[in-house]
C-alpha cells in the first residue's frame, strides 16, 4: 500500500509518522511519502520579508527536522515541500490522486488524553469531508508503545456503503496479523413496555431484539469477506460505547465508513466519523463509501 503522510510543523506529526512507522514494520513493502504543505497566507506573508527560495529552504530544512526527531528519517526520505494553492488539505488530496495513494495519513489536534474544543484542526476536518479516498487520523502524541496490542476494530452500520470499509479493514488486518472484530451498534429501548409488561416480557423482548441483531451481523459479514471477524453487538449510542469497547479491547486500528454530509445535512446530523476520529486515543480510518469514490 502506499500512503501520503501530511506533515505539520506544530507538534501533530509525531503520531501519524509513528503509526506509518508500525505500519510499516509490519508491512515492509508499504510505501510512505511525507508531504508538507505551506499554506497560502503563510507564503504570502514570508515573501514580504524573503525571496521563495529562501522560504521554501528555511520549510524544507524545518520538515527535515521534524522527520528527524521522529525518527522516521529511513521510512519517508526527503520530505515534498509544496505551495498550498487554495487549501492545504485539497493539494493533499490532489497529490495523493496524481500518486495512487491508497490513503492519507495526517494527525490531529487534541492529543489523546486531552480535552481541547477543537480536536481535529481545520485541514484534518476538511479532509474527512472532501476525501476521495480513505483518510487515518492518529493523535498527536501516539508513541509505538501506546499502539494497542489487540485487533482491528470495524465498525458498521451494516449498509452496502461500507462495503470499502470492510474491505481495507480485512486487508490491514491481515497486514498488520491481528484480526477482525466487527461491531455494530443497536439502540436498547429500556421503556419497551415497561409500565404494563411484567419483566420477563421485557426481557425476552431484548432477548429476541439481540438475536436479531447477531444474524444480521453474521450474515453481512459473510457477504463482505468477514465471515471469521469475531462479533460485539454493541448497545447505545455508538459515541458513547465505541471508546469503552475500543479500550477493553486494546484495538490497534478503528476502521469505519463514511459518508459525506451536505452543508444542510451537516447542520442537522452529526458525522460519526469525524467525532471518532476527534474522539478516540486510538488512531481511526475513515473510508469514504462507494458512491464517493
Amino acid at each position: 500500500m502506499k500512503w501520503i503522510i501530511g506533515v505539520d510543523l506544530r507538534p501533530r506529526s509525531q503520531g501519524a509518522l509513528t503509526f506509518a512507522r508500525f505500519l510499516h514494520d509490519a508491512a515492509p513493502d508499504d510505501t510512505f511519502e511525507a508531504v508538507h504543505v505551506v499554506p497560502q497566507e503563510h507564503l504570502m506573508a514570508a515573501l514580504r520579508y524573503h525571496h521563495l527560495d529562501e522560504v521554501l529552504a528555511a520549510v524544507q530544512k524545518a520538515s527535515a527536522e521534524v522527520v528527524e526527531r521522529v525518527g522516521a528519517a529511513d521510512l519517508v526520505g526527503t520530505v515534498r515541500v509544496e505551495k498550498g494553492g487554495s487549501s492545504v488539505d485539497q493539494k493533499l488530496l490532489e497529490i495523493a490522486e496524481a500518486e495512487g495513494a491508497d490513503g492519507v495519513i495526517v494527525g490531529r489536534q487534541a492529543t489523546r488524553e486531552g480535552h481541547e474544543i477543537v480536536r481535529l484542526g481545520s485541514v484534518t476536518r476538511r479532509l474527512l469531508r472532501h476525501a476521495d479516498r480513505p483518510v487515518l487520523v492518529v493523535p498527536p502524541d501516539l508513541d509505538l508503545a501506546a499502539i494497542g496490542t489487540g485487533p482491528v476494530f470495524f465498525l458498521s452500520r451494516l449498509t452496502e456503503d461500507a462495503a470499502p470499509a470492510a474491505t481495507l479493514a480485512a486487508t490491514l488486518a491481515r497486514r498488520l496479523g491481528r484480526k477482525v472484530v466487527l461491531g455494530h451498534a443497536i439502540p436498547v429501548p429500556q421503556d419497551w413496555g415497561s409500565h404494563y409488561l411484567p419483566g420477563a416480557v421485557l426481557d425476552k423482548l431484548l432477548q429476541e431484539h439481540h438475536a436479531e441483531a447477531l444474524e444480521r451481523m453474521k450474515a453481512w459479514a459473510g457477504e463482505h469477506g468477514l465471515a471469521d471477524a469475531e462479533l460485539r453487538l454493541l448497545e447505545g449510542s455508538i459515541l458513547d460505547v465505541v471508546p469503552k469497547e475500543a479500550q477493553a479491547l486494546d484495538v490497534c486500528l478503528v476502521v469505519v465508513g463514511s459518508r459525506r454530509l451536505s452543508v444542510g445535512e451537516r447542520w442537522l446530523l452529526t458525522s460519526v466519523s469525524s467525532h471518532l476520529a476527534g474522539q478516540l486515543a486510538r488512531p481511526v480510518l475513515v473510508v469514504p463509501s462507494l458512491d464517493e469514490a
